[in-house]
């Protein structure tokens, strides 16, 4: 009887202790599929998503975009608001326009559609982060940690673009060169996680 007590406790901080772990493991179990974006795609999803940062970063309007791979992001969706639209800079624009209804948190693209937006994405916080970026970078960095999705995100305060990659966040992207990076990012085959997830990445010129 005086073993159950402290069984539940083991177990109760084992949950606590791995909790990112666990989350991660959930969100990847059953989801890795057939669904890598092919390269006859990748323009049709990256050039609404960079004109419509050229012009949120013109305007120093904030907004965290991920972009689904392998690992699908069902989970998030589901917290969201569904829109399964048309992926367009004009709609991006509008959904992160502020004081809409859905401009602070993340919209989630699905098979060159938008599939969510106003998703709560989870909040990166591993060793070695720049304490200095916002929610929004740590939100882009939490997700690609979590999955292998690729995730742009556009600074409130500086109107600067980054993108987020298995825990490595590339700063500094200037707006003409953002559908290039994206082509790269998309194109290229998932790989394992880094050793030193959420460190910085070399800046883009």
């Amino acid at each position: 009887v005086l073993m159950q007590p402290f069984i539940w406790t083991v177990l109760l901080t084992t949950l606590v202790v791995f909790q990112p772990e666990l989350r991660r493991g959930l969100m990847r179990l059953g989801e890795t599929r057939w669904r890598r974006i092919r390269r006859s795609e990748i323009d049709r999803i990256a050039r609404p998503i960079a004109t419509a940062c050229a012009s949120l970063s013109k305007n120093k309007i904030g907004a965290l975009i991920a972009i689904e791979r392998d690992i699908g992001l069902s989970g998030l969706t589901d917290q969201g608001v569904r829109l399964d639209a048309r992926l367009t800079a004009d709609l991006l624009n509008t959904i992160f326009w502020p004081g809409s209804a859905l401009h602070d948190l993340g919209v989630i693209v699905q098979h060159g559609r938008i599939a969510a937006a106003g998703c709560p994405f989870p909040l990166g916080d591993v060793e070695g982060m720049d304490r200095s970026i916002g929610s929004r970078h740590r939100a882009a960095i939490g997700l690609s940690l979590d999955s292998d999705a690729v995730v742009v995100v556009v600074s409130e305060e500086t109107g600067s673009i980054s993108i987020s990659e298995r825990g490595h966040l590339h700063r500094h992207i200037l707006p003409e060169n953002l559908l290039d990076e994206l082509r790269r990012h998309l194109a290229r085959t998932p790989g394992p996680e880094p050793e030193e997830a959420g460190a910085e990445a070399e800046e883009v010129p």
